[in-house]
Parts: C-alpha cells; structure tokens; sequence
C-alpha cells in the first residue's frame, strides 16, 4: 500500500511538472526562423513530448520503453548546451537548420532508392550540401551526424563539448535500446532475472529520475532562450 502511495505521488509530482511546461510551450508565439531562439524552442518541445511519452510508458508498467526514450531527452540537453555555448556563431546555426534538410534528403533519397524510382534530385542537392561544407566531411566525403559541430564530431564528443559529458545512465539506456542478448536480460527493477513480457510494477522511477535530472537542466537553458 505504501509503495503504490508513493509511486501515485511521485508520478503526480512528474505529471504536474510536465503539464506546466506544456502550458508554458502552449502559450508561447513562436516565429519560425533560422534563429538560435527557433532551434531551442524545437528542441525543448521535442523534449518536451520525450517526457509525456516516458510518463505514459513508466505509469503503464513499462519502464524499459521508458528509459530508452529517457536518451534521447539527454541528447537533447547537449545538443541545447552546445549551441548554448556557440550561440553567437551565426554559422554555427545555419548549418545546425542545413543538418535537418540533408537528414530530410537522406530519408527520401533511401525511400525512392527502396521503391526503385529516381534519386536524381535528392543526389544532386544532397552533392551540393557536401561541396557547401566539405571542408567538414570525412575522408571519404560523408557528412557525419554530427557534422554541424565539427568535422568528425560524434555524439560523445559533442557531449565532452558541453557541461553534460556522457555518464552510466546514458550508457544504461543506450544498452536497454540497442537490441542485444545483455539487452534480452536488462529489465529494470527485475532482481529475479524473470523473463518479461508484459507489465512490470518495479523500476518506474528510474527512467523518470533520468530524464527529470535532465530536462530540469534543460528548461534552465530554455528559460534564457525565451
């Protein structure tokens, strides 16, 4: 009985908190730009929709799903430090908004490519973005993921950029994601080693733990931003 208490309380007090940043958000004019302002407020709303997701899925009895998606609430605080950090780059921005459209590119290249129609517009856009920034491609003439931040930038390096360095909880929920045979055993709050395939009533605060740490973070750097 105290348990479950405890666990409505706790799950009322991240509910309640969530709700008022999505007030917040709510209420907010927002001029769709190519601004550092415009990217913060993407990314925190994105965030911000990560958290009733989490909510959903940790309330539910569900709190692998729910640490998995904890990730990329945290990917999310970097990627806001770092830009935080170089906001006065104005060409830092730009090719933050020119990531997103070769992204965009590389998703509809490989959909026509799967169904066998012409790529020929997305090949030739996509070459133009490599001649624009190809002083940051690799060796072998590929813009990475994080390409925007640095020539060969990866996300831990990108993170060792900012106040938020990858830590044990990240890596947690990268190994809860990534399908794995230690996946197949990584059940949170299971010290019976069952094996799951429903509902579970442990482990829910975890993952909200987690992602609260760091969207508390975020909505401090958001509350510059606006």
């Amino acid at each position: 009985m105290l348990f479950e208490e405890e666990k409505a309380k706790r799950l009322l007090y991240y509910g309640s908190t969530i709700d008022t940043v999505r007030q917040l958000l709510g209420d907010l004019r927002v001029i769709e730009e190519r601004t550092y302002k415009y990217a913060q407020i993407r990314i925190f709303s994105r965030m911000t929709l990560s958290m009733c997701e989490i909510l959903v899925l940790a309330s539910n009895g569900y709190p692998n799903g729910a640490f998995s998606l904890s990730r990329q609430v945290y990917e999310g605080l970097v990627i806001m430090d770092y830009l935080r950090e170089n906001s006065c780059d104005e060409n830092l921005i730009e090719r933050f908004f020119d990531s997103s459209s070769i992204s965009s590119l590389r998703l509809l290249r490989q959909a026509k490519a799967d169904g066998r129609q012409s790529t020929q517009i997305e090949d030739q856009q996509l070459e133009e973005y490599s001649k624009k920034y190809s002083c940051f491609c690799d060796s072998k003439g590929r813009l990475r993921d994080y390409w925007w931040a640095g020539k060969d930038f990866s996300f831990t390096k990108l993170s060792n950029q900012t106040r938020f360095k990858s830590n044990y909880m990240y890596k947690y929920a990268c190994e809860i994601t990534h399908m794995s045979f230690l996946n197949s055993f990584l059940h949170l709050g299971n010290n019976e080693n069952d094996i799951l395939i429903g509902q579970s009533e442990e482990g829910y605060n975890t993952p909200l733990w987690f992602a609260m740490i760091c969207f508390a973070d975020a909505m401090n750097i958001f509350s510059e931003v606006i």
